[in-house]
């Protein structure tokens, strides 16, 4: 039964309560919003639809008020979203102004203390979110995981990690070549051949369309290109384009390998990981 579904005058409608800690964020208690279907079978579709985005609509609206709410903003607000950040740097400003606002927090009472901790955990929730891509980054990413590493180690109450993150983890001098890499996935977890033949053909197809790059470098931003491009490539039979099925079996052979450079302290994320198109 979908109980966000109304219907007015023959046409209908999603009609959904706004989750008490956003109703100040949105200015009122419910949002109504038009299906534009007198169709019931079609409304029901819809309707579930609708219902996903503004889960997730609510997730990102928490989110940004929880980077409001505390230092992860302030901290680095004076540089632009689209300049290149020292995650260490920010994880280390970071965690030093979350200590300054416990503290603070700690001399108003154990209530403002326990909920300042509460937020912070909530925080972590959204960046690690946003660095899985399954929340829209509101930063850069490297700006983002700068504050959940900063976080983490406020949490666990261990900021040593910072500083051995620092001392251990790659440069940002370091070069992995995509084809480097699958040698090394393949070596430790021996796929089938076919496998392996595969994942190597869709980093051919990467860098044609979108360049030869170390994996370090690789962004969402180079797998919706090349998402896009593949898409738009002809297809085996003359005058046609390439399917969604076959863009998106692509990706998720990058996916693989870019898996494995996460799990192996590569790279610090997949950003292939929920990229594909829509084929339904």
């Amino acid at each position: 039964m979908l109980t966000h579904l109304t219907k007015r005058a023959n046409r209908y409608y999603i009609r959904r309560k706004i989750p008490v800690d956003l109703q100040a964020h949105y200015g009122r208690k419910e949002i109504v919003k038009s299906l534009g279907t007198s169709d019931p079978a079609k409304a029901a579709v819809l309707c579930r639809k609708e219902g996903v985005a503004l889960d997730n609509e609510f997730a990102a609206a928490r989110a940004k008020i929880a980077t409001a709410a505390d230092p992860a903003d302030t901290s680095i607000a004076s540089a632009p979203d689209n300049e290149p950040l020292n995650a260490d740097e920010v994880a280390a400003t970071t965690l030093a102004l979350l200590r300054q606002r416990r503290d603070a927090a700690a001399i108003q009472g154990h209530l403002a203390l326990t909920e300042f901790m509460e937020r912070q955990s909530v925080n972590l929730e959204h960046q690690e979110a946003m660095l899985r891509g399954e929340l829209e980054p509101l930063h850069a990413l490297s700006k983002h995981e700068g504050h959940r590493n900063a976080l983490r180690a406020f949490l666990t109450g261990d900021g040593s990690v910072i500083a051995r993150s620092q001392d251990s983890r790659p440069t940002s001098k370091s070069k992995t070549s995509f084809e480097a890499l699958a040698k090394r996935w393949h070596a430790e977890r021996k796929p089938q051949i076919d496998t392996f033949n595969k994942a190597m053909r869709a980093i051919r197809f990467f860098k044609s369309l979108v360049g030869d790059m170390p994996v370090e470098q690789i962004t969402r931003l180079h797998i919706i290109e090349f998402k896009d491009k593949f898409l738009a490539s002809p297809g085996v039979k003359k005058g046609t384009k390439q399917s969604p099925a076959n863009t998106n079996a692509q990706i998720e052979q990058l996916s693989i390998v870019l898996n494995y450079g996460r799990n192996n302290a590569v790279i610090d994320i997949n950003p292939a990981q929920g990229i594909r198109v829509d084929d339904t």
